[in-house]
């Protein structure tokens, strides 16, 4: 092996190594260093009711940024019958969401079909994903030509706000090939929206 690769294979190592070494740090000064061990399989985003990724928590806990983007797929109506009675100030609603954080990700849908007896949707045409400011836009448009329209899922959200509206039933705990508990991770960034 020439020189140059010698030189080329110690400088990927050390790179590597510093990598590795900045996400302990990180890691450490979060007050979780057990996120390291996560390894990211999905395993706990199966059983979620929810179709959160649970493992999105871990690695902003990792990286100890509360504000690292992640997949949290809550189904709004779904989500408001089941969590919003009970905690009304957990409602999700467009202006409560927008405040929160206007480039969050959601979809929009064109509602062609309602359960008349419950006022529920039953058939719905989905738009793209997109930022919540967009969303608003779109509604607007939508409603303005006289078609019933309306946010029904979130597609992606930081950490702390999708730990804000996690309602906490761990069932991710119970899938997780490593044992870690993942709802500590979660408590810890929903108590005040920071790691520590």
């Amino acid at each position: 092996m020439g020189s140059t690769w010698k030189l080329l294979n110690v400088g990927a190592f050390i790179a590597l190594g510093g990598h590795l070494g900045s996400l302990a740090v990180t890691s450490i000064s979060s007050g979780h260093p057990d996120s390291l061990t996560c390894y990211e399989c999905r395993a706990c985003a199966s059983p979620c009711p929810w179709k959160l990724d649970p493992s999105g928590y871990l690695v902003a806990a990792r990286v100890n940024n509360p504000d690292r983007r992640m997949l949290a797929q809550y189904n709004i109506a779904r989500y408001n019958r089941l969590v919003g009675t009970r905690e009304p100030d957990r409602e999700m609603t467009l202006d409560k969401l927008l405040e929160r954080d206007p480039y969050m990700k959601v979809i929009i849908g064109v509602v062609l079909e309602r359960d008349p007896a419950t006022n529920e949707i039953t058939k719905v045409e989905k738009k793209d994903p997109m930022r919540i400011e967009q969303a608003k836009e779109e509604l607007e448009k939508l409603r303005a030509e006289g078609k019933d329209a309306e946010m029904t899922d979130i597609y992606e959200m930081r950490a702390k706000d999708s730990a804000f509206y996690d309602p906490l039933c761990a069932r991710c705990e119970a899938a997780c090939p490593v044992a870690l508990p993942v709802t500590k991770f979660i408590r810890d960034v929903k108590a005040d929206e920071k790691y520590r």
